[in-house]
């Protein structure tokens, strides 16, 4: 696919890959995707275009969640992926 020019990739957040819900909203021709403290929205229709990225962090609250859980707050923080859920 790379070599055919029919792929293009999308770097999203730097150094991250904890891309974990993902949600489509057919009627608004969206996908929804959850990332670390970040939602990024596609058009269905050409993926490439107008894609949209919105913060989306994590509030004290639940952040304190995590560590009382014993998770580590920074690479487990629920956002999107707890919100939808």
């Amino acid at each position: 696919m790379l070599e055919s020019s029919n792929l293009i990739t999308f770097n999203g957040l730097a150094n991250s890959s904890s891309y974990d819900t993902f949600l489509l909203d057919e009627e608004r021709g969206r996908l929804l995707v959850g990332a670390e403290d970040y939602i990024f929205s596609f058009d269905l229709v050409n993926i490439n275009r107008d894609h949209k990225q919105i913060a989306w962090p994590a509030t004290p609250s639940k952040r304190d969640e995590c560590k009382w859980a014993g998770k580590d707050s920074a690479a487990s923080s629920p956002s999107l992926s707890d919100t939808c859920k």
